[in-house]
């Protein structure tokens, strides 16, 4: 399959397949006219960075995990991964704390100018702004 319907088929511009294979997250195959040839396991690396890239996960992570599904399957390899995982999550999981905290802190911030109550809560408001997390929580 050609970049053009790959394009098509998965949805995704040919600028973005480009800057996939030229950040080394894909290998793409050239037939004898140099034009990119998309075989199977390509195919199955790009939809991987797809799926990957919906979980927001970060290219550079992208490309080590990519790396790791191309290399045999050995206890080391399997610790590797297992590790490098476990370092992901723990990066999400930290990532979305700090959203529920953002959050919690803009709804108490929201209740306390509720029904024009920001001149009477004003100290409290400022207050509020100034915590960070890890102080108040």
């Amino acid at each position: 399959m050609r970049i053009d319907e790959v394009s098509q088929k998965l949805n995704i511009s040919k600028s973005q397949i480009r800057y996939y294979e030229k950040q080394g997250l894909l290998t793409i195959p050239r037939d004898p006219n140099q034009y990119r040839y998309f075989d199977d396991q390509t195919m199955i690396d790009l939809k991987m960075i797809m799926d990957l890239k919906s979980l927001s996960i970060e290219l550079q992570d992208i490309k080590y995990i990519i790396e790791l599904f191309h290399k045999p399957a050995t206890q080391a390899c399997n610790t590797h991964s297992m590790a490098f995982i476990d370092k992901v999550i723990q990066e999400k999981e930290d990532e979305l704390n700090n959203q529920i905290f953002t959050l919690n802190k803009l709804k108490r911030i929201h209740h306390l100018a509720e029904n024009n109550q920001y001149t009477l809560n004003k100290d409290v408001i400022l207050t509020e702004l100034k915590q960070r997390r890890g102080n108040d929580d």
